[in-house]
């Protein structure tokens, strides 16, 4: 777990954002990684295995995106953003796709 203490907009350096990039993207391979394994063991007609797919195909799409991409987003987004209006969702959001 990492754990940040902002003292002020320009605490942080270019190498700060790099090492939450890195250390986000780990984080939500492991979690990624975890929903593959166990949707993987629900039947194959499930509502929540189909669920967990369409999450997958989008967690796999921004998981793919360049570190200086994420790195971006992370210095533009506010601290007290919600996942609505932070930088690295927004223009992303459309319909699940029918499995």
């Amino acid at each position: 777990m990492a754990v940040l203490a902002l003292t002020g907009p320009d605490t942080l350096v270019e190498r700060d954002y790099e090492r939450i990039a890195l250390q986000l993207t780990g984080h939500d391979r492991a979690v990624a990684s975890d929903v593959r394994r166990r949707a993987a063991q629900l039947p194959k007609d499930n509502g929540p295995r189909a669920l967990a797919g369409v999450v997958l195909r989008e967690a796999e799409g921004r998981l793919s995106a360049t570190t200086e991409g994420i790195v971006r987003c992370a210095r533009t987004a506010p601290a007290s953003s919600a996942p609505s209006t932070n930088a690295w969702t927004a223009g992303r959001r459309r319909a699940p796709r029918a499995v």
